[in-house]
Parts: C-alpha cells; sequence; structure tokens
C-alpha cells in the first residue's frame, strides 16, 4: 500500500484548514468582545463571521445573532458541582452517559486495536 494515498487525505484536510476555515469560531470572537468591549477587534471579526455565514448585510440581525450567541455563553458558566466518580454511576442524571462510554471503552479495548497499532511496523515490514 502506498504511503501516499494516505497522505492525501491529510493534505486536503491541511489546506482547507488554512485557507478555507480561517476564521475563528464565532463563539471564541463573540466570548473575547464581551471581554474587551464592543468596540474591539474580535467584535467587529465576530460580526464580520456572522455576516459571512448568515449572508445577511443587515445589523438588526447581526446583533441578534450576537445577542443570542452571548446569551447563550452566559449561561454556560452556570455550572453546578460536578458529580464524581460515583455520582456519575449512581445519579440517574449522568448514569446512562457513563454506561454507554463505558462500553464504548471496553468494546475499543475488545477491537484489538492497540496491538494493531503497536505492532503495526513491525507486522507491515
Amino acid at each position: 500500500m502506498s504511503y501516499s494515498l494516505q497522505l492525501l487525505p491529510v493534505a486536503i484536510t491541511t489546506i482547507l484548514w488554512l485557507f478555507v476555515y480561517k476564521n475563528e469560531p464565532m463563539r471564541f470572537l463573540i466570548a473575547e468582545a464581551e471581554k474587551n468591549g464592543l468596540g474591539s477587534d474580535a467584535h467587529k471579526k465576530a460580526v464580520q463571521v456572522i455576516r459571512e455565514n448568515y449572508g445577511e448585510e443587515t445589523g438588526q440581525r447581526d446583533m441578534e445573532v450576537y445577542a443570542e450567541v452571548a446569551k447563550a455563553i452566559n449561561s454556560e458558566g452556570v455550572k453546578g458541582p460536578s458529580p464524581g466518580y460515583i455520582g456519575s454511576l449512581t445519579d440517574p442524571l449522568y448514569r446512562r452517559a457513563t454506561i454507554v462510554c463505558i462500553i464504548f471503552a471496553i468494546g475499543v479495548q475488545l477491537t484489538g486495536i492497540n496491538a494493531i497499532n503497536i505492532y503495526s511496523t513491525t507486522i507491515y515490514q
């Protein structure tokens, strides 16, 4: 198997990240604008990214999207206590997600992919 075929998806992804997806995420820019104020460079870039994503030049829609994202960011800051190890298994809120994650982890171990990763250089020689 040729290594050049394996490098092609990596090269395409790298080119896309460098030249196409060059803007900072809208959430990051709005969080920075909230810290630095509405006249900051982050605010100007956030409005520019909103206009690029939504394709509208109206200031009203830009500010609605900005306010909605800023509200979501502020509501994320309110966090409750961490459930801990025992709480993640006993609390009904976290129990199902914890069990699914444990099942996935066991499944990954049972596939034996770690052995293939470790010994792949020996196998393919």
